[in-house]
């Protein structure tokens, strides 16, 4: 299973798209470009995460970096480097992207992977998108 992440930069977030095998899923925030996760592709494990308390997706071997997931929240301030998901996107009150309905879009996510986890190899890519 193959998740891509295409996304622009902005001076104060990086906002993109997830799809799913070629088709759109949701859309995503990160930190600014110095901060998101370098683009590229990426190994995802199914793995305890400590904080959330429970089996959530992982990108692994992110270049200078470790713990870094995929989950819920909705603005940069929820993110310490992580990908967030979330069904609709707007802006916060300071202007800044925002995504929305990100609890029940991670949960719904997050059941897909722990199913495909058990008989495929799950991936995803991370790139720029002019398009967005």
């Amino acid at each position: 299973m193959l998740l891509s992440v295409h996304r622009k930069y902005n001076e104060k977030s990086t906002p993109g798209r997830l799809f799913i095998n070629g088709g759109f899923y949701c859309h995503t925030l990160e930190l600014p470009k110095l901060l998101c996760i370098p683009e590229g592709e990426y190994m995802l494990h199914m793995t305890y995460s400590p904080r959330f308390k429970r089996l959530m997706p992982q990108v692994m071997k992110v270049p200078e970096r470790s713990g870094i997931r995929i989950h819920y929240g909705n603005f940069i301030k929820d993110s310490s480097g992580c990908l967030l998901v979330g069904y609709d996107a707007g802006k916060d009150a300071n202007g800044v992207d925002a995504v929305y309905r990100s609890k029940v879009c991670f949960e719904e996510l997050n059941r897909w992977l722990e199913h495909a986890n058990k008989d495929q190899v799950l991936a995803i890519e991370i790139k720029a998108d002019a398009q967005l």
